[in-house]
């Protein structure tokens, strides 16, 4: 097909007035601004939608399609205005500096001479490397009108769009491609933008992973070092011989995320089971069912979650807990986000009632992640209320902070460091005692993991945990041991 400029001299208002109109090339320096959008393959589908639109427009045809511009604005910050209106009814749209609309009466379009395309060239790969896409896109759609079989061109075009988040178009730019000559690296970098186009474009996600491990821990039974605790005027005897323990370990995580036009709905389904443990033989199974609304606005993102789970011990219920954290998380930049978030939880112990509590909360973290590394770090507050004036050991007020990160030393292999820190500040007296409980908790670990294929990975990971209490009976240390092999699909 004829890679011309063609003009058809419609040009329709609020009011349906008609004028002629033709477009003509001018000087970059002085041509005005025009919004682009709604590419359609048929003429009569773009006649369509510029009966619908609210503002004039005129039918071009740019290489392989058809698509509508606006009428011309003489100023970036007017065009940016129109811009933003159009978006909402049309997700394509972009502004472009090209040509200058000129009232006449000519017949037929004008075609355009661009000259040599080697510093048109340059300039739009500048401008790609910049990021400054939408400007690149305006030089590649240049150069293709002057040159249509440049394909260096052409894959740039398509990869343009692709930045621009104009996947329709992009998929149609990729297809034409694969049916030129390539060589194989490019054929397979053009399915790899395809595979992603259709990810991006898909509305719902499902994912699953199973694993399956062995741990050991050599504090079960969280044993005090400390052979005696003076209880008021008591001195208790504590039991200082520690239990350890071999365990297998299953979990199953579920997940699916729908992404809407005005928000995303996200939900899961989490089940872990640790069984046959050699100190006592007992199993413990826990079940946690999730979902939550998010939405999205400039660089602010919006989560709503509320979930629920149970606990079991050797098929027996534990309890269950009602909880929910909303968090706002605002993105600096490409690497850098962080996020505030509140949070609610609701108690029930099944076993004994006295031991109910809720507990509300909020916090605040930095998530920073580039390249091959990826890192957070958070601090959160909460306030446990006990349910029933029964117990001392319920009310308290818990400061925790924690930091996470992860190094890809190659695609497939990753070690990374955790710390925890917890501070639990009781409220209530012991009168015996004559004084309130306080706990400091610190927990450290290290982590590997090995890619084995694309669905499968294999895990080590390795976790000491010391309490010092005030209440010495409670002071403890103990460490964590698991290798874990993982199926995602």
């Amino acid at each position: 097909m004829k890679q011309t400029l063609l003009l058809f001299g419609l040009l329709l208002s609020l009011h349906a007035d008609v004028n002629k109109y033709v477009l003509q090339k001018e000087d970059l320096t002085q041509g005005k601004y025009f919004i682009k959008f709604a590419a359609c393959s048929d003429i009569e589908n773009t006649r369509k939608i510029q009966l619908t639109t609210d503002f004039p427009t005129q039918i071009i045809h740019m290489r392989d399609y058809y698509s509508l511009i606006s009428n011309e604005f003489q100023n970036r910050d007017k065009a940016k205005i129109a811009w933003k209106e159009i978006k909402k009814t049309h997700k394509d749209a972009y502004i472009f500096q090209l040509y200058k609309k000129q009232r006449s009466i000519k017949p037929l379009p004008t075609p355009l001479k661009l000259g040599t395309g080697l510093n048109k060239y340059q300039k739009a790969i500048t401008l790609y490397n910049a990021k400054k896409y939408e400007e690149a896109l305006m030089e590649f759609d240049m150069i293709l009108i002057d040159t249509p079989n440049d394909l260096n061109a052409q894959i740039y075009y398509a990869k343009t769009l692709y930045k621009l988040s104009l996947f329709k178009e992009a998929k149609k730019e990729f297809k034409l491609l694969l049916q030129t000559p390539l060589d194989n690296h490019t054929k397979k970098e053009i399915q790899s933008y395809l595979t992603n186009i259709e990810k991006m474009r898909k509305r719902s996600f499902f994912n699953a992973s199973v694993e399956i491990g062995i741990g050991h821990d050599d504090n079960i039974n969280l044993t005090t070092n400390s052979k005696t605790t003076h209880y008021g005027p008591y001195t208790l005897i504590n039991d200082t011989n520690k239990t350890d323990s071999t365990y297998g370990m299953a979990s199953l995580s579920l997940a699916h995320r729908y992404i809407g036009n005005f928000f995303n709905i996200y939900s899961s389904l989490y089940n872990y089971n640790e069984f046959a443990h050699t100190a006592d033989g007992n199993d413990l199974n826990f079940v946690d069912i999730s979902s939550g609304i998010g939405k999205s606005y400039k660089n602010f993102t919006l989560f709503l979650p509320i979930g629920f789970n149970i606990s079991y011990l050797d098929g027996d219920k534990i309890g269950y807990n009602l909880y929910t954290n909303p968090n706002l998380t605002y993105t600096i930049n490409k690497a850098l986000k962080a996020y505030v978030q509140t949070s609610y939880l609701n108690n029930t112990t099944k076993f004994s009632k006295n031991r109910d509590y809720s507990a509300v909360g909020g916090g605040f973290g930095i998530r920073y992640n580039i390249d091959k590394f990826k890192s957070v770090i958070g601090v959160n507050i909460q306030n446990f209320t006990a349910k029933k004036d029964l117990r001392f050991d319920i009310n308290k007020e818990v400061l925790s902070t924690f930091a996470n990160g992860k190094y890809y030393f190659t695609k497939r292999f990753y070690a990374g460091a955790n710390l925890y820190f917890k501070k639990d500040s009781y409220s209530d007296l012991d009168e015996v005692m004559g004084y309130k409980r306080e706990d400091k908790i610190v927990r450290y670990g290290l982590f590997t993991g090995q890619d084995i294929s694309k669905n499968t990975m294999l895990n080590l990971q390795y976790q000491h945990t010391k309490n010092d209490s005030n209440v010495n009976a409670f002071s403890y240390e103990k460490n964590n041991y698991a290798v874990e092999y993982k199926y995602k699909f």
